[in-house]
């Protein structure tokens, strides 16, 4: 495709320049490059919202119908391979045309595509990847694992199986130096112990949001212990120990560490808490940029509630001596 001399110079010195975008959308969609023509209409759309101009309001609202029907009917052009592993119940979030949030779901027979996926252009901006592994858990990680995940600021992985400890090991060991600058992760597995809980703390350097999600509360005390005395977790601003066995003497021991210096949010879902919790908290001896303490599905009575009611953090606390739905039989 021949660009016009015209629009190179137009956008050389207005990048954001409104009607040379609209004429390179038309240009790119006359050309069927589908993907080109909705990175130029979503810079064009930009563009008119940030400065309206009433005698383009006709072109915009024709841009705005372009990009839907790019979005029903050339998904596969915009995203790439990627396409054929999205989630059908999470839409992507795009910036200027390029992908930056997005989640996939992957089985057996998709497999195939998380390295062509990563490798294609249209995802050279991705920066969140939520990934749910169906099945097959030990090849799909060691798929994703081989791929240029050093585009990504967050990973959030979701296994219906676990996989193999030895498999996490090694492909957590060999992708470090590509992952360790990952400013947030997230693991949901069936089982979470200490061992896989303290491989996945330690392989990040940088993280501000960390979330580990059990369904068997085999992550205990001892984790809190490593977390209390890593000075890395002063980077920390969300911490998730969702589905454990922490109890009252792990949450004491993350508030008694001067090592939370940025926690804003702390989520102890199901981490059988009793009212000696919230009798903790009342004290007022947590972080201090603590504002929202998650201890829902745990076992704290009225007394200890109305404790939790009177401190001076957000708490939510709803479906006490229940567990969470996803993890009932």
């Amino acid at each position: 495709m021949t660009v016009p001399e015209e629009l190179k110079q137009i956008l050389n010195n207005d990048p954001e320049n409104f009607r040379a975008l609209y004429s390179m959308a038309l240009i790119f969609q006359n050309e069927k490059n589908y993907a080109g023509c909705f990175a130029m209409v979503e810079r064009a759309i930009s563009s008119y919202e940030n400065s309206p101009d009433s005698d383009y309001q006709s072109f915009y609202f024709e841009l705005k119908r372009l990009h839907t029907h790019l979005l029903r009917n050339h998904m596969e052009d915009i995203l790439g391979p990627a396409y054929h592993l999205l989630d059908p119940h999470w839409v992507p979030v795009f910036k200027l045309g390029r992908p930056r949030e997005m989640a996939w779901t992957v089985t057996s027979n998709n497999i195939s595509y998380i390295q062509k996926a990563m490798n294609a252009p249209q995802l050279r901006k991705l920066r969140y990847l939520s990934i749910t592994f169906k099945e097959s858990p030990d090849v799909a990680l060691n798929e994703l694992f081989q791929c240029p995940l050093s585009i990504l600021r967050t990973l959030s992985l979701n296994f219906r199986e676990s996989p193999n400890y030895a498999t996490l090991r090694a492909v957590f060991s060999n992708a470090r130096p590509t992952i360790e600058n990952f400013s947030g992760f997230s693991l949901k597995m069936p089982k979470i112990d200490d061992s896989v809980a303290i491989l996945v703390q330690s392989t990040f350097k940088t993280l501000d949001s960390l979330s580990l999600t059990s369904n068997t509360r085999t992550i205990s005390k001892a984790f809190c212990e490593v977390l209390a005395d890593d000075p890395r977790s002063n980077q920390l601003t969300r911490l998730a120990l969702i589905g454990s066995s922490i109890g009252n003497q792990g949450l004491f021991t993350l508030f008694a560490s001067e090592n939370f210096g940025s926690l804003q949010v702390l989520d102890l879902r199901d981490g059988l808490l009793t009212n000696a919790a919230a009798r903790i908290v009342l004290a007022g001896q947590y972080p201090p940029h603590l504002r929202t303490l998650d201890v829902r599905y745990n076992t704290i009575d009225p007394a200890g509630i109305d404790m939790l009611n009177r401190s001076a953090l957000e708490c939510l606390y709803d479906g006490q001596h229940e567990r969470p739905q996803s993890v009932r039989p």
